[in-house]
């Protein structure tokens, strides 16, 4: 739609511009010179339509960002994690079993092997991966299309595991101030409610993200050290 009112002012200025050059050919004060010269008068109103027009491509464009945007970090946290675990349910399977609430998985396990220990290293790289995700969305959050509250709703489940909340104080020093903040709020409010059901789960979230709780964690600075907090 917007293309359209471009090419359109386009059009009415080429125009205009025709009619200055053919009016050279008329006497003066033929019908044709006098529109010609009452043309600054018009150009006002073009100089009005210019702006706005200006305003909706940026808009336009702007809302196009965010789509992209949305896409983007849903791909990057949403469903990289799942890749994640496709990729390491099996070599750390008391982690992997121990996400995701049960009515979400009606009472199935993630994974099914016998390993009776974890591999270290695939514990790292799951937990790390779940920690930056969390920073990822922090930062990008504000030119985002998914709500606040779908995202801290979708990850709740991951931070109800005890074996992923004994890695965070490895690495929490490594994370800017909002994201550790963050984090630490998923596994207390874990720690403290058994969501039954999704719906009891998302309007939890949905009533925290308009707590001045969150709003503050936000608005936090990241370049702030964290290492008076750890």
């Amino acid at each position: 739609m917007l293309d359209i009112k471009f090419i359109i002012v386009i059009s009415i200025f080429l125009i205009l511009i025709t009619l200055i050059f053919a009016s050279t050919f008329f006497k003066k004060n033929s019908r044709l010179d006098i529109f010609v010269n009452r043309l600054p008068i018009v150009s006002h109103f073009f100089v009005g339509f210019g702006i706005l027009i200006t305003f909706l491509l940026f808009i336009s464009n702007y809302q196009e960002s965010v789509v992209k945007e949305t896409v983007s970090t849903i791909n990057e946290t949403f469903l990289h994690i799942f890749d994640i675990l496709e990729l390491h349910k099996d070599r750390c399977p008391n982690l992997a079993n121990s996400f995701f609430f049960k009515w979400q998985l009606d009472g199935k396990k993630i994974s099914s092997s016998s390993l009776q220990e974890d591999d270290p290293f695939s514990v790292m790289y799951v937990s790390n991966n779940l920690f930056q995700i969390v920073g990822l969305y922090v930062q990008r959050s504000s030119n985002l299309s998914v709500t606040s509250s779908r995202f801290l709703s979708f990850f709740s489940s991951f931070f109800k595991s005890h074996i992923l909340k004994k890695e965070w104080p490895k690495y929490k020093a490594n994370f800017g101030i909002r994201s550790y903040m963050l984090i630490n709020k998923l596994f207390e409010v874990n720690e403290q409610y058994t969501f039954k059901n999704s719906t009891e789960l998302r309007n939890f979230w949905d009533d925290y993200v308009k707590s001045d709780e969150f709003l503050n964690i936000i608005q936090l600075d990241d370049s702030q050290n964290t290492i008076n907090l750890l």
